[in-house]
């Protein structure tokens, strides 16, 4: 099966492997027990912060879900109070529906729908700071669409309104995108391994020092008593090799040749301008999404009709909504994402089958 949605998630890379393998072999011990592993886990993420460049505290998660709803349930929970939060309508699931709980306790949620471009602005964001905002979350990349938010211009908004407002931003598609040096403009920040072809089951939270945040799970003293439960370190090793390979060391991917080559075919249009990984389309087909992505299964072909996370609801996609797209070209739209291993060959290949689910 060739993938071409690679936003969903990646292949693990032999190196990042074969580095997990070592470690589980070499180190048996429990993590917070052993002084020897203890030391190991400080320095690899000594070495984390050094790679992205960042003084922000680090917390591993079990994944992007779970570093997005500690970052946002978990600093809600310290508050004494109710306040105002805001988001965006097109933020991923574990952002969104972790701001819904917040709203059944009481707080304020402001959702910001996305231009026409698939963007939110920072004056977007400027004219819903209220005076109790303590928290703006808006993603780097959007996983659908593949559109780039400025969230240096957002954070400067929200920093010149108070700050004391928490600037954040889900980057587990952006990571591989945006500038690294936009990470310092952030006061929280998640990103998951396996969307760098690292394994599944091991995500980051990165937030500054004077953020104060609380568990949301019960148990232990782990991770610094933000997450209880007994750390893999060993996976965690292997999240520093792929940061390494494929966030530092990051090489182009042929997104602009795969544009070019669907712009030639009479009855797809592209949803969105792209210049990330991911780009979506609608195509004039008897088939619906749903069946094109089936036929281009069959065919060899990965691709997806919405997120991963959200491919399991029947409703249409909240993000090609926000765009105001109409029902029609929802029902025919596919996501198409590659990487830096993604091919023109293979995108060549791709073409030619694709081609066939056209009127």
């Amino acid at each position: 099966m060739k993938s071409f949605d690679l936003a969903s998630t990646t292949g693990v890379d032999q190196e990042v492997l074969d580095t997990y393998v070592k470690a589980v072999m070499e180190f048996n011990t429990h993590p917070d027990s052993d002084p020897a592993l203890i030391k190991l886990r400080q320095d690899v993420k000594h070495k984390i912060k050094q790679l992205l460049n960042v003084e922000h505290d680090l917390c591993f998660t079990s994944g992007g879900t779970e570093a997005n709803n500690l970052a946002i349930i978990g600093y809600a929970k310290q508050l004494n109070s109710t306040k105002h939060f805001i988001t965006s309508s097109y933020e991923h699931p574990s952002v969104l529906n972790s701001f819904k709980y917040l709203e059944t306790l009481g707080h304020k949620v402001s959702y910001i729908t996305p231009n026409k471009e698939g963007v939110i602005t920072a004056e977007m964001v400027k004219e819903n700071l209220e005076d109790d905002t303590v928290l703006v979350s808006i993603m780097s990349v959007n996983n659908e669409i593949g559109s780039i938010n400025d969230l240096v211009s957002i954070s400067q908004v929200v920093k010149a309104h108070n700050p004391h407002t928490l600037m954040m931003s889900d980057c587990v598609q952006g990571i591989t995108h945006i500038d690294l040096s936009v990470l310092n403009h952030l006061d929280l920040w998640t990103i998951s391994a396996h969307k760098l072809h690292g394994l599944k089951g091991c995500g980051l939270l990165g937030f500054k020092p004077n953020v104060v945040l609380q568990p949301i799970l019960c148990g232990g003293h782990n991770e610094n008593g933000l997450r209880p439960g007994t750390q893999d370190l060993a996976r965690e090793i292997a999240f520093l090799k792929a940061i390494e390979k494929y966030v530092v060391n990051r090489q182009a991917n042929v997104l602009a040749y795969l544009v070019e080559q669907l712009q030639l075919i009479p009855g797809i249009n592209i949803n969105c301008p792209s210049t990330t990984h991911i780009v979506n389309i609608s195509v004039d087909s008897p088939m619906l999404a749903e069946s094109i992505k089936s036929y281009l299964y069959d065919q060899g072909y990965m691709t997806s009709t919405k997120s991963a996370c959200a491919s399991m609801t029947d409703s249409r996609s909240l993000t090609l909504q926000a765009l105001g797209l109409a029902n029609d070209a929802i029902d025919h739209s596919i996501r198409i994402s590659i990487d830096s291993l993604t091919t023109k060959e293979s995108i060549d290949d791709f073409i030619k089958v694709l081609k066939n689910v056209i009127k």
